[in-house]
């Protein structure tokens, strides 16, 4: 047998290959290594058989160093060329493999899924109705079909292509060389998707960018968490789009461009942390794009912008964990944490109050908490307590409520009106708040069913949209102006309302006979231009849809419809200027539909 320098003096194109791919120059070769030194003798671009690459590794690595050195290097590579040259077939023999793999990888993700995987519902704290488990089953077996057809079409694709498939491979001393590989598809999450834009006078159909991004989540398929996107709002500039995810993460995108810009995740909680630990943290979170950088187990649940006048580019979120997180992040790519606030129960809704220096918190406690933004930057979020708490079960007298009984679940200030908030619940109502008049609430509006962040109020602070989770009357319109008008005694007593204006999903108005298909709807929100354009989006039917409310009145009129399939849509905003919507849905996909004002 030659000597270890004889063997490299007889094979010089094997040494320099094996060398080359020692990068740690310790005269061993990882796998990963070993396949760019053979690739290398065989010729950039070519063709080889990775799991025979793999099975022979395995089987001359006998001491378990996961490391070859140069001899049995050497014996892998004849090895490998002459498996190639003596099966012409090995290519299929490698896909074969390949799919195989594939199978039983994707069979344990869905057992995983299944044993493991968060119910939305429950983190929601929503029951399911008899509608939702019935469209499960139906989404079940609706994958079932979709999974045997894909079988078929496969199968069928195969014998088309078989017959005219040609290697194009040589023979050498090394083995065969194939061909060079395909190009790779693009990745970009821009370029998967494309919808239409319709243009509301003319119906005109244009293309609209379609942002997915489930391939920015790799590590959800393996987590156990679903994708939902449980909130999304544009900047005041109405030139980012910012989403709160199931995962936990925080992404934002580029409306203009289309392009995902930021994955963010807040730090773990009740870590002790400095300003340093705080900049790190960024500094880790621009680097990590796309990447979980934590595994709290935390939902984020909702978010706001900092309403413009204050500072530009601040986002608030909350979470399962009652965290409140302040980011700042800048269209040319730098992120930072401005202060982090822990929480003992969670959070679902906060609004900041119309001139961005109060910020109001609401959720699982099932109370308002009031708190001064400008302490909250100043101290990072640490030791922070709230001006007020509005929220009184003693105060309850009769039809009047004193607080809310279940947690809340969308929140808003009232324009022109800096000491009124309205908060929704899943108890069915809206109670209305004025912090000048203490901790219990000065009205109430019933006749709701509200199960996300489904309020929001017109710029001139005199209608309220609520989008209701049933199948009749989805959406519904109150006057606020009773609130304005009212008088101490009045507001004493306590103040009550009803809509005065309910939709069908069809856009009728005042109509006791749900329109066929439905929708349940989990967010609404209209424009703050001239509040005359509502969005909302849902479950049952898995849609989404932009109306036109007329300014004379009369039933809405739908100018734009997205079709979820088998995903339900959690999330929906407008752009201020009422030019675009956004919707997310159940699998983490967003959808941004431009709306042309003519």
């Amino acid at each position: 047998e030659k000597t270890l320098k004889e063997l490299r003096v007889s094979q010089p194109r094997w040494t320099v290959a094996f060398d080359m791919s020692d990068e740690d120059q310790d005269t061993l070769i990882n796998l990963d290594e070993c396949g760019k030194a053979f690739k290398r003798i065989l010729g950039s671009g070519s063709e080889m058989p990775h799991y025979r690459l793999k099975e022979i590794f395995d089987e001359l690595d006998v001491l378990g160093k996961q490391k070859l050195d140069f001899r049995q290097f050497h014996k892998l590579a004849a090895e490998l060329s002459q498996y190639m040259a003596d099966n012409p077939k090995w290519a299929k023999e490698e896909e074969e493999k390949e799919e195989k793999e594939e199978k039983e990888k994707l069979q344990k993700r869905r057992e995983r899924q299944k044993s493991d995987a968060s119910d939305v519902f429950a983190i929601l704290g929503i029951a399911k109705s008899k509608d939702i488990q019935e469209q499960e089953q139906k989404k079940n077996e609706a994958v079932n079909r979709a999974a045997a057809a894909k079988e078929m079409l496969k199968a069928a694709g195969q014998q088309v292509i078989e017959p005219s498939r040609h290697t194009g491979r040589r023979a050498t001393d090394f083995g065969t060389v194939g061909r060079k590989e395909d190009p790779p598809e693009p990745v970009s999450p821009s370029a998967k998707l494309t919808c239409l834009t319709v243009n509301r006078k003319k119906s005109e159909k244009k293309r609209r960018a379609t942002l997915d991004p489930s391939a920015d989540l790799p590590k959800l398929h393996f987590s156990g968490y679903g994708q939902a996107c449980f909130a999304l709002r544009f900047s005041p500039d109405d030139l980012q789009l910012a989403g709160a995810y199931l995962d936990g993460g925080l992404r934002v995108f580029d409306v203009g461009k289309a392009q995902h810009q930021h994955t963010l995740n807040l730090s773990p909680r009740n870590a002790i942390r400095d300003d340093e630990d705080m900049e790190a943290a960024a500094e880790k979170a621009a680097m990590e794009r796309g990447k979980r950088l934590t595994k709290r187990g935390t939902a984020m649940l909702n978010l706001r912008w900092l309403p413009a006048g204050r500072q530009t580019n601040i986002i608030t979120t909350v979470d399962t964990a009652g965290t409140v997180g302040f980011w700042e992040v800048s269209r040319s790519g730098s992120v930072k944490i401005l202060a982090e606030m822990p929480g003992d129960a969670e959070v679902d809704a906060l609004s900041f109050s119309e001139g961005g220096d109060k910020l109001a918190l609401g959720g699982q406690e099932k109370v308002v908490k009031i708190y001064d933004v400008g302490q909250i930057k100043s101290s990072k979020g640490r030791d922070m307590s709230p001006e007020l708490v509005l929220g009184n079960s003693a105060a309850t007298r009769g039809e009047k409520p004193g607080m809310h009984s279940l947690k809340i679940m969308s929140l808003r200030s009232v324009p022109m009106q800096p000491n009124i908030y309205l908060s929704g619940s899943m108890d069915r109502s809206v109670l209305i708040w004025d912090t000048r008049n203490g901790p219990s609430p000065v009205g109430w509006l019933f006749g709701v069913d509200i199960s996300g962040d489904s309020m929001d109020i017109s710029r001139d602070g005199y209608t309220l949209l609520v989008g209701s989770h049933r199948s009749l009357n989805p959406l519904q319109l109150f006057d606020l102006r009773m609130i304005k008008e009212a008088d101490e005694e009045s507001k004493q007593a306590g103040l009550s309302g009803q809509a005065f204006q309910s939709y069908q999903w069809s856009g009728e108005d005042n109509s006791e006979v749900q329109s066929n298909p439905s929708c349940m709807v989990f967010q609404a929100a209209w424009d703050s231009f001239d509040s005359t354009t509502i969005c909302a989006a849902g479950e049952k039917n898995n849609q989404a849809r932009i109306f036109e409310r007329p300014k004379a009145g009369g039933p809405l009129r739908i100018i734009s419809s997205v079709e979820g399939a088998d995903r339900a849509f959690y999330s929906c905003t407008m752009s201020s200027d009422a030019r675009s919507a956004a919707f997310g849905s159940s699998d983490g996909s967003v959808i941004i539909s431009h709306v042309r004002i003519m």
